[in-house]
């Protein structure tokens, strides 16, 4: 019981790494939601924003699919580079750098012209390469190899619910309207600016990932081969000894 409580109370010390770690795997977590529940809506409204304005600000029906399909060419482009970015500007960095750079696809909506959209997706093409790919890396520096099922369940639960929240969004600011006017176009990019700029200031609060020791990276069938190897020895002793 004395054993129990001790384990407990090691927990919850502030220096306790299992600790840290938790923490960290649950803000990066609720942080790239967030990020992605911006991204998501904004991709979803984009089309149907952008159709309502043709013929304004040289934006026509096929905008939004041409800058659908910059996004996707800078994603892989910028997949090439983010292993050497990351080891330039550290873990915890990049994280912020890559959440960041979600938030044109939102000015695109507050300031809609066919040059702002472009390279607002673009940006966005390369912060989707980058953060998916660090917040992993994130993911897998805060996981002994015992728990990392266990974590991996608890990031993709969390960040897989930014589909639900960034709809959630697009049907409270559009409820039963059939036409996106501007200022209903605006409440919607203020809305999800809000969401990325909540996302960017959580991994603020993310802490120095504990260095995984040698007995962090054995999984639970290792150590249990090793105890089945050490019984033989130690009966042997106990044999001796008698």
């Amino acid at each position: 019981m004395d054993s129990e409580c001790s384990k407990k109370a090691m927990f919850f010390s502030s220096r306790n790494p299992d600790r840290v770690r938790t923490w960290n795997i649950v803000v990066n977590a609720i942080a790239v939601m967030l990020v992605y529940s911006s991204y998501y809506g904004g991709a979803a409204v984009m089309p149907t924003a952008f159709a309502d304005m043709a013929g304004r600000n040289g934006i026509d029906d096929h905008t939004a699919f041409t800058g659908l399909m910059i996004n996707n060419l800078f994603v892989v482009i910028a997949a090439m580079f983010t292993p050497y970015i990351i080891q330039s500007i550290g873990l915890r960095l990049s994280l912020v750098v890559g959440s960041l750079c979600t938030i044109p696809i939102s000015v695109a909506l507050f300031i809609p012209y066919n040059i702002t959209i472009l390279i607002g997706q673009a940006i966005n093409g390369m912060g989707n390469a980058f953060t998916r790919a660090v917040s992993l890396q994130f993911l897998a520096e805060n996981s002994p190899k015992r728990k990392m099922a266990k974590n991996s369940g608890i990031h993709w639960m969390i960040f897989m619910s930014c589909i639900l929240f960034g709809n959630l969004v697009l049907y409270f600011g559009i409820g039963d309207k059939t036409h996106l006017d501007d200022h209903t176009r605006m409440v919607i990019a203020g809305a999800l600016t809000a969401m990325c700029s909540t996302g960017c200031m959580l991994y603020c609060f993310t802490s120095t990932p504990p260095p995984l020791t040698e007995e962090d990276m054995r999984d639970e069938d290792e150590e249990e081969d090793e105890d089945e190897e050490k019984k033989p020895i130690l009966q042997k002793r106990n044999v001796e000894s008698a």
